[in-house]
């Protein structure tokens, strides 16, 4: 196993013909997603977002439940996190209204998406148009445009859906319903032309590794020649995660048909070391001190940098 490295904080970009002049991808799901890209844009001025669309919970299930297609939660964050830091575009998209009415509960940006996805005929053409509405720099692709569920299998028996499987413990393997869903192509194109693929941070069994579940997403991460970095969580996940360590994270994540060639993880996080992992390990401090549970993006970019353009 490789020693862990500690790059330091506040490296300078590398210089030109390096990461910064590669396309970077992020995959992944959820507010771990947006963090990747708040780091992956400090980088690469263009990165591209895959995006799980297995959330059946909040605002997004209630709309797959009311009117059928994709949730379109998780596309949100990404287009804000890819939105200019001044746009006010950011504040109302995260909008949620309150109240027990028909509206309460819901983001305006999930409410926007779902319009824009009944004008253009699906969620990708729609987070695009959205995307340049905005004027976000990079893309956000739904990793596949067929409905799937999410099933995990545990002690107690089988639970499917994204929420369940959020608060099921001790989860011994997740697999998709149908298992086969056919990825975008263009996340597959994405995968393959990219430098580097950063895998992660986010909730492992319910935004990370569905995604590696869809065959074609698989295969292109196999075959890729892009360095892979799978970005460890802080801290275990109540409930979903919180019998793993960090091993325990890497190992479920190649069990899966997971491919990394790294992992980036912060030695003074709540996961633990990297004692007992399956890949190379290389350590970072990426945690905002503000927010022990959170990675910081300049942290996380300059982690990013060391080991993509060092």
């Amino acid at each position: 196993m490789t020693p862990p490295q500690t790059p330091e904080a506040g490296t300078e970009s590398p210089g030109p013909g390096r990461v910064d002049r590669s396309q970077l991808t992020c995959i992944g799901g959820g507010t771990g997603l947006a963090a990747a890209l708040g780091a992956a844009r400090l980088i690469d001025p263009e990165p591209t977002a895959l995006v799980s669309v297995v959330d059946d919970g909040g605002s997004s299930g209630r709309l797959v439940a009311e009117r059928g297609g994709l949730p379109p939660g998780d596309l949100r964050k990404c287009l804000v996190a890819l939105a200019p830091v001044d746009s006010p575009w950011r504040r109302l998209l995260d909008h949620r209204f309150v109240g027990g009415g028909t509206l309460g509960g819901h983001a305006l940006g999930n409410l926007i998406l779902a319009a824009l996805e009944d004008q253009e005929g699906d969620l990708a053409t729609a987070a695009a148009r959205l995307a340049g509405i905005m004027g976000c720099r990079g893309r956000v692709v739904p990793v596949s445009l067929q409905p799937h569920v999410l099933v995990a299998e545990t002690p107690s028996g089988v639970v499917r859906g994204q929420e369940a499987v959020n608060y099921s413990s001790n989860i011994r393997r997740i697999h998709l319903d149908p298992p086969d869903p056919k990825a975008h192509p263009d996340a597959v194109e994405a995968i393959r032309r990219s430098s580097a693929v950063v895998i992660g941070p986010g909730s492992l069994f319910t935004s990370v590794i569905p995604l590696v579940l869809v065959p074609d997403v698989a295969g292109a991460l196999a075959s890729t020649s892009a360095r892979r970095l799978f970005v460890a969580n802080l801290a275990p996940q109540v409930a979903e995660t919180r019998h793993l360590d960090l091993a325990g994270h890497v190992k479920a994540f190649l069990d899966h048909g997971g491919r990394a060639d790294v992992v980036l993880f912060d030695p003074e996080a709540a996961l633990g070391g990297a004692v007992g992992s399956p890949l190379p390990m290389v350590a970072a401090p990426m945690l905002d001190p503000g927010r022990p549970a959170c990675h910081h993006p300049d942290r996380l970019a300059a982690a990013l940098r060391a080991v993509l353009g060092g």
